[in-house]
């Protein structure tokens, strides 16, 4: 149904259940688009609720129907520039962020695009800093902590505040006891 009402551009309503909510809202969309990133697909489009361009999970989608109502993707409206400071999914407007990682790890992220506002800077010791335009911090959080102590935030103070706080409140998680089979 999704890829119809984009395809044919009927505005839709659907039933979505935004993270954290144990309801869903009604809501109707203009669908301008379907877009596949992190493991994930997005609906894309304009929120009659909101006003605003917003992205909507699918699978947080129970329902969707076509109205009878057609629209047109305003002109103005460039996909590509609109994602482009989104990390994975939010977008907005772009801060810089930089990151050193150690030389253990700097060989897998030079052979990958992080981002496209990504830039690396190579250091003698092996290590690398990247730095990125992006608008989300806390989906760059969520990355670095991955990384561990072979990632260490450098801007903005903030970010590595957030993931000094994350690790902190990971230390006073009491350890599962065992179970006995």
């Amino acid at each position: 149904m999704l890829s119809r009402s984009t395809f044919h551009k009927f505005t839709t309503r659907i039933h979505h259940r935004a993270v954290g909510y144990k309801k869903g809202i009604d809501r109707e969309v203009d669908p301008y688009r379907l877009w596949y990133v992190n493991n994930g697909i997005y609906l894309v489009g304009h929120d009659h609720r909101s006003g605003e361009i917003r992205a909507f999970a699918v699978e947080r989608i129970s329902a969707a129907k076509a109205t009878n109502r057609r629209f047109e993707v305003p002109g103005e409206f460039d996909f590509e520039k609109f994602t482009r400071s989104a990390f994975n999914v939010v977008w907005g407007e772009p801060q810089e962020v930089k990151i050193q990682f150690s030389s253990d790890q700097a060989p897998y992220l030079e052979e990958r695009t992080w981002h496209p506002s990504q830039k690396i800077e190579k250091h003698s010791d092996g290590s690398i800093v990247l730095t990125l335009q992006v608008a989300n911090l806390w989906e760059v959080r969520r990355w670095l902590i991955g990384f561990g102590a072979d990632a260490r935030v450098l801007r903005p103070t903030n970010l590595a505040k957030d993931i000094e706080q994350e690790c902190a409140r990971l230390l006073k998680i009491k350890k599962p006891r065992k179970v006995r089979q």
